[in-house]
C-alpha cells in the first residue's frame, strides 16, 4: 500500500486531491439543482473544502474558491450563498491557510510561467499526442473523448438542462484566463495568493471536472431512454467508448516512471534537508489558526444542528 501510494503521488502528493473534486462538483450541481442552500450545505462544503486544503491541495482549493467567486459575481442569486461559502471556509480551513498568508504577505516570489499559447495549443492539448510534455498542459483526453466533452458536456447539456447553465460562464472566465498572458495582471497585482498560481494552464482542471459530470448525467439520460430496440445504439457506444480507453490507456504510458525519465519536465533527486530548530512565531500562528478553525467548526455544525430540527 505504502509502495502505490508513492507512485500515485509521486513528486506532487499534494494533486492527488484532485479525487476530491467530485464532491466539490456534486455540492455546487446540488445548488443549481434548487437544493436549499443552509448552513447543513455550507457545513458540507466547507468541509470538503477543508478536506482539500489539509491534503495539501492548496491549488485546488484556490480554483474552488475561485469557481465559487465567479459564480456570486455572474449569478446575483447565489452571491450571498458564494460569500458565506468562501469566507467561512477560509474561517474553517484557517490552520492551513494562516501560516502561509503571513509569510507570504509580502508575495511569493514566483517566477509566472504563463498559460497556453494560444487557444490552439489548448485544443492540442486534449486531443494530440505530446511524449514529452509539461504537465502543466496535460489534459489528453483523444479526439473522441473531446467530441464525447463538446457533445454531451456542452451542446446537449446546454439545450438539455438549462439548470446548469449559470455554471458556464465561470467555466468560460477560467478557461479565459489559462490563455497566455491574461492572468498576468492578476499575479502581478499582489492580491493574496493570486501570485501562487504560476501556471494558469491549471485553471482549466476545475472547467473539466465540470464538464466530464456534465457529458456523463447527459449521456446516462439517453441510456435511460433507450429501449431494446436500440441494440445497434448501445454497440457503437460500447465500440466508441473502447477506442477511447484504448487511447487513454496508450497515452498513459507517458506518464509511467520508465519513460517519463526523458520528459523535459524531469528533474533530478533533490537533497532535502530538514531544519529541527525552535520556532515561537510560527507555532504561534499555527496555534490561533487551529483555535479558528476549531471555533468555526462547531458554530457551523451548531448552526447545522438547529437547522435540521428546525426542519424536522
Amino acid at each position: 500500500m505504502g509502495t502505490s501510494l508513492l507512485t500515485l503521488g509521486v513528486g506532487h502528493f499534494e494533486w492527488v486531491g484532485y479525487f476530491l473534486l467530485p464532491f466539490y462538483v456534486l455540492l455546487v450541481l446540488k445548488m443549481v439543482e434548487g437544493e436549499r442552500t443552509g448552513w447543513k450545505w455550507l457545513l458540507a462544503m466547507c468541509l470538503v473544502l477543508l478536506i482539500i486544503v489539509l491534503q495539501g491541495a492548496a491549488h485546488f482549493y484556490i480554483y474552488c474558491i475561485s469557481f465559487l467567486l465567479l459564480l456570486g459575481l455572474f449569478q446575483p442569486q447565489y452571491f450571498s450563498t458564494m460569500m458565506k461559502a468562501v469566507i467561512l471556509s477560509a474561517l474553517l480551513s484557517m490552520i492551513r491557510i494562516l501560516p502561509p498568508a503571513l509569510q507570504f504577505a509580502g508575495g511569493t516570489g514566483l517566477k509566472y510561467l504563463g498559460g497556453f499559447t494560444s487557444v490552439l495549443q489548448l485544443l492540442q492539448a486534449f486531443i494530440a499526442e505530446n511524449s514529452q510534455g509539461f504537465w502543466e498542459k496535460a489534459y489528453y483526453v483523444g479526439v473522441l473523448g473531446f467530441a464525447f466533452l463538446l457533445y454531451f458536456g456542452v451542446i446537449k447539456n446546454w439545450a438539455k438542462a438549462e439548470k446548469y447553465r449559470p455554471l458556464y460562464l465561470p467555466i468560460m472566465v477560467m478557461f479565459f484566463f489559462s490563455i497566455g498572458s491574461t492572468y498576468l495582471p492578476l499575479f502581478s497585482s499582489h492580491i493574496p495568493f493570486l501570485d501562487s498560481q504560476r501556471a494558469p494552464t491549471r485553471f482549466v482542471i476545475v472547467p473539466l471536472v465540470f464538464l466530464i459530470t456534465f457529458a456523463g448525467i447527459q449521456i446516462q439520460s439517453h441510456f435511460t431512454e433507450w429501449g431494446q430496440k436500440d441494440w445497434e445504439k448501445k454497440i457503437l457506444v460500447l465500440f466508441g467508448g473502447g477506442l477511447m480507453a484504448y487511447d487513454l490507456i496508450i497515452h498513459s504510458r507517458t506518464w509511467s516512471l520508465v519513460n517519463f525519465g526523458d520528459s523535459k519536465r524531469s528533474t533530478e533527486i533533490i537533497e532535502v534537508v530538514v531544519g529541527n530548530y525552535s520556532d515561537p512565531a510560527y507555532v504561534t500562528t499555527l496555534i490561533i489558526g487551529f483555535a479558528c478553525s476549531i471555533l468555526t467548526l462547531i458554530v457551523l455544525i451548531t448552526l447545522a444542528v438547529r437547522e435540521r430540527k428546525r426542519s424536522a
